[in-house]
């Protein structure tokens, strides 16, 4: 069952109206995990995910909504100093930024990210 998430629900909205991507949820026995996948080529561009708060490093009970997406390498390191930014779960952690869905960072940003995430995993035209 997908967990009631403004920011969650939002985000999957804009993928289908921006980019024309429905979520995809790969896993049987998992029903809260959703992937957007780039048409063109297959690859991932953004995962949905609800992690346990301690499972972050964070100190809080319960789970939260997060949302992974690739990134500029060289700007992980500074965007991880920001609230609401983490390192990947489950992902690369040099290529990919972990995102909680939990209203620390607001739905604009959120928004940007998975747009540079699949301008990130577009297919590459050739010169």
């Amino acid at each position: 069952m997908i967990p009631e998430n403004s920011q969650r629900t939002a985000l999957l909205q804009y993928a289908q109206i921006q980019f024309g991507t429905d979520p995809e949820y790969p896993w049987q026995n998992d029903s809260d995990s959703a992937v957007l996948r780039q048409i063109g080529n297959g690859k991932w561009y953004g995962l949905f995910l609800v992690v346990p708060y301690h499972r972050l490093g964070i100190n809080q009970t319960g789970s939260t909504d997060l949302l992974n997406v690739k990134c500029d390498p060289l700007a992980i390191g500074s965007l991880m100093q920001k609230p609401g930014c983490l390192p990947a779960y489950h992902m690369n952690k040099r290529h990919w930024l972990s995102l909680l869905l939990d209203g620390t960072l607001p739905l604009t940003e959120l928004q940007f990210f998975l747009a540079e995430s699949f301008q990130r995993t577009a297919v590459k035209r050739r010169k």
